[in-house]
C-alpha cells in the first residue's frame, strides 16, 4: 500500500495529525508496507515555505522504520551550505 500525506512537527520534535499549536514545520511524507513493516520517508517544510535549518545543517529528509514492536530512526539527510547531502 503507498500513501502520501501531510503531519505535523511540533517544537519539541512530535509529530502529530493535528496541527499544534507550537508548530515548527509541516512536513510531507511517502511511506510503503512490506509485510507488516512500515517504511516512511519525511520531507519537513517551514511554515514559511523554507527549509528547516539547525546550527546551520538544512533538514532535507529522515526516515522511520516502524514494525511490529518497535519504531526507529532509519537515516537522516542534511546538507549545509549547498553542499552535497550527508546521510
Amino acid at each position: 500500500m503507498l500513501y502520501n500525506n501531510i503531519v505535523f512537527l511540533s517544537d519539541n520534535l512530535e509529530l502529530s495529525c493535528e496541527k499544534p499549536q507550537n508548530l515548527l514545520a509541516e512536513v510531507k511524507y511517502n511511506g510503503s508496507e512490506n509485510f507488516g513493516n512500515y517504511h516512511t520517508s519525511y520531507f519537513p517544510i517551514e511554515k514559511n515555505g523554507k527549509e528547516l535549518v539547525f546550527n546551520g545543517w538544512s533538514l532535507k529528509e529522515f526516515y522511520i522504520n516502524r514494525q511490529w514492536s518497535k519504531s526507529y530512526l532509519l537515516k537522516l539527510i542534511v546538507s549545509r551550505n549547498n553542499m552535497p547531502y550527508i546521510n
